[in-house]
């Protein structure tokens, strides 16, 4: 029950609210998959911002476990095909292992989980952004799978 999720948000929405979501809820573990929307809007950078934001999570919550998930695919076809979204979509996932690598030899307590890797464009809906409730199902199996066991 105690979670922040924000449909629609980008990354950098996301970095926005830090400072007010961290200390009001003190979490000991962070679950974050953020970027899908940075694609689907055609912006470039994303594993950088996401770098920005676990930094800016370290100010708030320094010895929090983060877990950051890469994104789903992006059907290529999604809004008309009249941006590169799943070609973004599939730069953030290749940028973002070396990211969290970078991250973890800093010393934050960042952990990835490959989520998009056992997703596919079927686990799209019609939209082929965002997850049908299989997909979203799918999506939670694997992260509980990469989450270690908690007392």
């Amino acid at each position: 029950p105690l979670h922040e999720g924000h449909s629609g948000f980008r990354i950098d929405q996301i970095d926005a609210q830090i400072s007010t979501w961290l200390p009001a809820a003190h979490p000991d573990v962070i679950v974050l998959m953020a970027g899908t929307n940075d694609a689907a809007q055609g912006l470039t950078g994303g594993a950088a911002r996401m770098g920005t934001l676990l930094d800016h999570i370290a100010v708030y919550r320094p010895d929090a476990q983060i877990y950051v998930s890469t994104i789903p695919p992006i059907n290529p076809s999604a809004g008309g095909g009249t941006f590169p979204s799943s070609h973004l979509a599939e730069v953030h996932n290749s940028e973002l292992p070396a990211v969290i690598s970078a991250k973890a030899a800093a010393g934050l307590h960042v952990h990835l989980i490959n989520a998009a890797g056992a997703l596919s464009i079927a686990n799209l809906d019609v939209g082929g952004i965002h997850l049908t409730p299989t997909g979203y199902s799918n999506f939670a199996t694997l992260l509980l799978a990469g989450l270690p066991a908690f007392p």
